[in-house]
């Protein structure tokens, strides 16, 4: 099959995707297509969903991250506090309140952060900072007895703490959080806020130490020199962050509130207290402002870690929405398409069926089934359409044909018939024409046997002057000789006669030839003309016999005449000399007109001899009829039996 198209320069970049297509079977076709669209959705798909797939588990880590660091949190603030109650017992040498409770809240914590990271351990590489940290606080000792040893060691506790909470928010991929919102609440809540807190409460210890003391020690006041630029600014870094994450988030604002923890009372009591040349203050406000500032600390603290988990949580929700989401109309979708490209597919694959169905009838010549009406308007139902036009025709011309054929046999059989007839007429013509033209002969010779007689007599009638000279001896033989003259007239009228009914013969023989010509069509028209003229020679034939007829009764009876004046008056020789010299004037008119009438006698016998040759011609043609007739007749029962493969509905 040859495909063209009026524009080749176009129709040639599509030609090897045409070519494939023409090798492969519907079915192929559409499996191949149904890949060329399927495989791209799906890697698309896949990709898609992979990618929210890797945003779920980041998030899912990120929230196991966010409670390992909740967990780490309580511990902080209980060696904060623990560290305070331990520089107190060093100074005092007495119990402080709340440290049993605080041993055990450390213990219980600190289970429970054993627990939170055994069911997230393989996430997190955390084994040396977690290993770093104490399974339980030391106890009191009573032998110590300078309070910065104690200080040193839970500062170290701390230290390791939020080593431990750095590294999480490193694992966990906290630290390098996208979202800005996230991102800042991930540095305040779990990376400012719990500095800020293990410098204020460092300096809360050592600056309560100092103040029961009265003393500060160069290296003890450096310490908290060096801490307090740092607490401020990390102060301006939260609140900074917290302007920022308002304008992001209105919802985070409403969680968080708009009061924010200061500091300022408690760095400026601090410089004042312990930076001075003369170390003094008053403990009592200066405990207030630290605990103010730590519990202001902890608060936000607390609200951040909440809003942060708010906002992972409702991230995490959010993308499990949307991978579902995605699943469903990426399902819904390629169920969808597979539906309808099985629609399509079993309504062009059930077209061209039922399409190649007809065709094969019709291949067949069962045309009887009629394509049934095109239910739809996609090209399949216009090929249907097209095909029943097809039918509808194709059957209208299979009907015409075999009725043309029917006819056709018909009139085979007629013009055979009609062959045979004028075979068997044109034969029989020949044989009369044959028998006219030997009886034409017989004629001739008769007519000049006449002539030769005619030319005798008028030697006799020359010489029967000098017969009458002889004497009335002669009379008896002129007598005889007259009547044999009547008896020839009598015969010459008689051949005269048969020449006449010859040519009446002929005319009617040239009518019916006319007739059978006629009856020949173009094939009989030489034949009519050839008729025509014989019939005009047969005519002048009989006008002309009959002017011989009367001259031959005129002849007759004048020699009947003379007969009788021969034996009743037995005239003189002068007389029979006369009636010699008008019987020599006679004959030799008489032999003229045989002599003409001999001319015309050759002439018609040459028109039957010509006529002859026509009807022989004739015959011929006739035979050529008759077996162009009879090919005619086969080739329309080969029609019929073609036309009778096909099967049709009447």
């Amino acid at each position: 099959m040859m495909i063209t198209h009026t524009n080749s320069k176009w129709f040639a970049i599509f030609w090897p995707g045409i070519n494939l297509f023409m090798r492969m079977a519907f079915s192929v076709k559409a499996a191949v297509i149904s890949m060329v669209f399927v495989i791209p959705i799906l890697l698309l798909s896949s990709d898609l969903i992979g990618k929210i797939s890797v945003k779920l588990a980041t998030t899912n880590k990120e929230l196991f991250g966010l409670n390992y660091a909740r967990a780490v949190l309580p511990l902080m603030e209980i060696t904060a506090r623990q560290r305070m109650l331990a520089v107190q017992f060093v100074q005092s040498k007495e119990m402080p309140l709340g440290w049993e409770s605080n041993q055990v809240s450390y213990a219980e914590q600190f289970r429970q952060l054993q627990l939170m990271r055994a069911s997230i351990r393989s996430q997190f590489n955390d084994t040396k900072q977690f290993d770093a940290l104490p399974t339980a606080l030391p106890t009191l000792d009573k032998s110590v007895t300078d309070p910065d040893d104690e200080l040193a060691i839970y500062t170290q506790f701390l230290i390791n703490q939020l080593d431990l909470l750095q590294n999480i928010l490193k694992e966990s991929g906290l630290e390098s959080e996208s979202d800005s919102v996230a991102n800042n609440l991930v540095i305040i809540g779990l990376h400012d806020i719990p500095i800020v807190l293990d410098h204020t409460s460092y300096v809360q210890a050592s600056g309560t130490k100092i103040l029961k003391t009265s003393t500060a020690s160069t290296q003890q006041q450096r310490l908290i020199s060096d801490r307090l630029p740092l607490i401020d600014y990390l102060e301006n870094q939260i609140q900074e962050n917290i302007a920022s994450t308002y304008k992001a988030s209105e919802i985070i604002q409403q969680k968080i509130g708009k009061d924010l923890p200061s500091s300022s009372e408690f760095l400026g009591l601090t410089r004042h207290y312990f930076l001075d040349s003369a170390v003094s203050g008053n403990e009592e406000r200066f405990e207030m402002a630290t605990q103010k500032t730590i519990k202001q600390y902890l608060d936000l603290q607390q609200s951040v870690v909440a809003a942060l988990d708010q906002v992972l949580n409702e991230r995490l929700l959010h993308l499990s929405r949307q991978k579902n989401l995605d699943i469903a109309l990426i399902s819904l979708s390629l169920v969808l398409a597979l539906y309808l490209f099985t629609s399509f597919y079993f309504a062009t694959k059930g077209s061209l069926t039922l399409i190649s169905d007809h065709l094969l009838q019709m291949s067949d010549g069962d045309l009887r089934n009629v394509p049934r009406h095109p239910e739809g308007r996609d090209e399949s139902a216009m090929v249907l359409a097209d095909l029943r036009r097809t039918y509808e025709s194709l059957h209208s011309l299979i009907q015409r044909v075999n009725n043309g054929a029917r006819q056709v046999k018909i009139a085979g059989d007629y013009i055979t018939e009609r062959s045979h007839e004028t075979a068997d007429r044109t034969l029989q013509t020949s044989e009369i024409l044959k028998s006219q033209l030997s009886a034409m002969q017989e004629i001739r010779n008769a007519v000049l046997d006449s002539a030769q007689r005619a030319a005798l007599i008028v030697d006799f009638s020359r010489n029967s002057a000098e017969v009458a000279k002889r004497g009335g001896a002669a009379i008896a033989d002129v007598v005889s000789t007259v009547r044999g003259i009547n008896a020839s007239s009598q015969k010459i009228g008689d051949i005269i006669g048969v020449i006449d009914s010859i040519a009446f013969q002929t005319n009617i023989l040239a009518l019916n030839a006319s007739v059978e010509a006629a009856r020949a069509g173009e094939a009989g028209l030489g034949f009519a003309v050839v008729a025509t003229e014989v019939r005009n020679l047969a005519k002048r034939s009989a006008e002309a016999a009959a002017e011989i007829q009367k001259l031959v009764s005129a002849s007759v009876e004048r020699v009947n005449g003379w007969a009788k004046q021969v034996e009743n008056a037995g005239l003189t020789i002068q007389q029979v000399l006369e009636n010699a010299n008008k019987m020599n004037e006679f004959l030799s008119a008489i032999a003229e007109t045989t002599e003409q009438r001999t001319m015309q006698i050759e002439s018609v016998s040459g028109s039957i001899m010509t006529l002859n040759d026509e009807t022989q011609n004739n015959l011929a043609l006739a035979d050529m009829t008759k077996s162009a007739a009879e090919s005619l007749l086969r080739q329309a029962e080969v029609l019929q039996e073609e036309i009778a493969n096909f099967k049709v509905a009447y």
